[in-house]
């Protein structure tokens, strides 16, 4: 039976075996060919010790081999650091070639897909709460990606109007002194009239990310995009004025091959008839047609001005575009702020990445697979 100190003797002959094996196919390419024979034969010799031989001998045949192997380890990065930095570059380029060919993130920009996926937006907040103070402020943005904010003066002064009209409904525009602020949907701590000191409260609220997605770019190289699927698509094929080249968007495909759409609200009409989808693609068509709660609104005509350059494709219920055999068209669910196809028409094959299938974070009610 071995002793404690056979055992210790012989793990390290093993480990340095394991390590002259690695330094001689990392480094015998490069190294002189006497040193790698050198190496191979105390590799060898120690291998047979390991066999039988007592504790002296494997010590020093295993002192043999490290003598002889120095010449290709010799300064030389430690190799557990050389070992860790080779996988990490591996995964790196796995992940690379993961998010290249099978699955991509994306982030949601605005709000053109609420309520079924929001973009960066605020919540009005009177005070912060428990977990927006101090290091739980930083766990609550990790996970739910919430974080308290605040408008503060910078000088003192009256409260009162900036003389700027405000750029959204929801958005207030106002003065102390000198300096013009402005703000959407955040909780007002202050009144038209008010004296208010430097570094005092104006408004505050919370700051939510917008929602990040996974996208499967290998789907549809099994199958045609489908009616109802959320999409993400490249805006370089887009010819409009509005649409910044070199980015993505996502919204609601609405439209496939063959279809004749026209909006006659609150419907989506094809073919002169309120689209009617299977399940589960029907579902966030439905939600519009019917009105239903975050989509009251339905489908909705865009806001037209004759002096818009270039009109919209669909600016009266009259109106219908028609979709060749590649082309695809695309809604925001959120008709009164997104610009989408009623502005720019149909999408080509080719400027499609993929479907939208889960929100990754932050946790919300809209975390996890989405349900069209």
């Amino acid at each position: 039976m071995f002793s404690l100190s056979d055992r210790r003797v012989r793990k390290m002959a093993r480990r340095l075996l394991h390590d002259a094996r690695y330094w001689r196919l990392m480094r015998g390419d490069i190294a002189e060919r006497d040193v790698v024979e050198k190496t191979l034969r105390a590799e060898d010799d120690l291998r047979a010790h390991l066999k039988g031989g007592n504790a002296e001998t494997i010590e020093a045949k295993a002192k043999t081999l490290s003598q002889a192997m120095e010449p290709l380890s010799a300064q030389r990065a430690p190799r557990a650091l050389r070992e860790n930095l080779e996988i990490l570059v591996v995964a790196v380029a796995v992940a690379m070639a993961f998010r290249t060919y099978f699955v991509q993130p994306f982030k949601i920009p605005t709000g053109s897909m609420q309520p079924t996926l929001y973009g960066i937006h605020f919540e009005p907040q009177p005070r912060p709460r428990w977990r927006d103070r101090g290091p739980l402020k930083l766990i609550n943005w990790v996970v739910f990606g919430e974080w308290y904010h605040e408008i503060r003066a910078v000088a003192p002064g009256r409260v009162g109007p900036s003389g700027y009209a405000p750029l959204h409904p929801d958005a207030v525009e106002l003065g102390v002194g000198h300096v013009r602020y402005g703000y959407t949907n955040l909780y007002a701590r202050v009144a038209y009239g008010d004296e208010v000191v430097t570094g005092q409260v104006l408004a505050s609220g919370l700051k939510l990310s917008g929602d990040h997605i996974f996208v499967n770019k290998i789907l549809w190289n099994f199958r045609r995009p489908r009616r109802g699927e959320i999409v993400v698509f490249s805006t370089d094929g887009i010819d409009h004025p509005q649409i910044r080249h070199g980015t993505f968007y996502i919204k609601r495909m609405v439209g496939v091959p063959g279809d004749e759409l026209s909006i006659r609200q609150p419907y989506l009409c094809n073919h002169g008839k309120p689209v009617v989808n299977p399940y589960p693609y029907n579902i966030g068509i439905d939600r519009l047609h019917n009105r239903e709660r975050g989509y009251e609104e339905g489908y909705k005509l865009p806001d037209f001005n004759p002096l818009m350059s270039p009109p919209p494709v669909l600016r009266s219920p009259d109106d219908v575009i028609a979709l060749g055999p590649d082309e695809f068209f695309a809604l925001g669910d959120n008709t009164s702020s997104s610009l989408d196809g009623r502005y720019w028409g149909s999408l080509r094959r080719p400027s499609l990445v993929g479907p939208a299938f889960i929100v990754y974070w932050p946790v919300s009610r809209r975390w996890g697979r989405l349900l069209r």
